[in-house]
């Protein structure tokens, strides 16, 4: 008995590598079970992770600092490379269309959220580490906080080890309102908009979907983008059947002679 007090003492309280892998998998995987329970239309998703995470600390929970520091670090590194993975292929082909107008846009609300920043500090007299903490946890922006945390650790040193817990304690505080913000957000948005989404389910009635067999030797081995910028028509390749094989198509996916094409297209587009 002494035995399995010693072991399971090892595992889930004394500070290791051992005990924080298992912490952080725990966390992890608690937080996605709860991210899929859902309160009418409204979910938290992978954000209940952060919310475990607090209450795990609440109770005490300590982890090794050196591998907690090590897993943010690979955590964020992770989450950065997939996404630019995934958007990749469609970033630059993006830019010389909306892309631009969105990029715009972003930097706007990053100088606007920047100078509510420095009015906030000097207003309240709230430290700036603190007002950082702030907004990375009310746009709900991890990367952010791990940003901020690692310029400010550079700064200064072994001896800012508490301005550094401050900063992700404000985002901590601030992190769960800027959830239920966005999700409210959205919410306000279906009730102001009704008329605006039942013409988008109107203008969806248009679309219709076919399937064609690629034939013409002139498309053989283009991708999907060098396609579409060929016809005048706008459409959506949506699924490549090759062979028994079934696609999933990117705008860098090559076509072969062959292939089944399914074809999302608006009824001014057909003929």
């Amino acid at each position: 008995m002494e035995a399995v007090y010693s072991w399971c003492r090892m595992v889930f309280v004394e500070p290791s590598v051992l005990q924080t892998l298992v912490i952080l998998t725990l966390v992890s995987a608690v937080g996605l079970i709860l991210g899929k329970l859902r309160i009418g239309r409204i979910s938290l998703g992978i954000t209940f992770v952060f919310f475990v995470g607090i209450l795990a600390a609440h109770f005490g929970v300590v982890v090794q600092p050196e591998m907690s520091s090590f897993a943010q670090t690979l955590g964020l590194t992770l989450f950065v490379y997939a996404l630019g993975v995934e958007v990749g292929p469609s970033f630059f082909p993006s830019l010389k269309s909306q892309g631009i107008l969105y990029n715009g846009l972003g930097l706007l609300l990053i100088t606007l959220g920047l100078l509510l920043v420095v009015i906030l500090h000097y207003s309240f007299g709230i430290s700036m580490p603190n007002m950082m903490g702030i907004m990375s946890g009310a746009v709900t922006n991890t990367p952010m906080l791990a940003a901020v945390q690692s310029t400010l650790q550079d700064i200064v040193g072994l001896e800012g080890t508490r301005q550094v817990a401050d900063l992700a304690l404000a985002c901590a505080l601030t992190y769960p309102l800027g959830v239920v913000g966005m999700i409210l957000a959205i919410l306000i948005l279906q009730v102001i908009e009704p008329k605006r989404q039942k013409e988008d389910r109107l203008e969806s009635k248009t679309t219709y979907i076919t399937e064609l067999e690629l034939t013409n030797p002139g498309l053989f081995g283009k991708s999907i983008l060098e396609v579409v910028r060929l016809q005048e028509k706008h459409f959506i390749i949506s699924r490549v059947w090759r062979g028994d094989k079934l696609i999933v198509p990117t705008s860098q996916t090559l076509l072969q002679e062959g292939d089944h094409l399914l074809l999302l297209i608006h009824e001014e587009d057909l003929g």
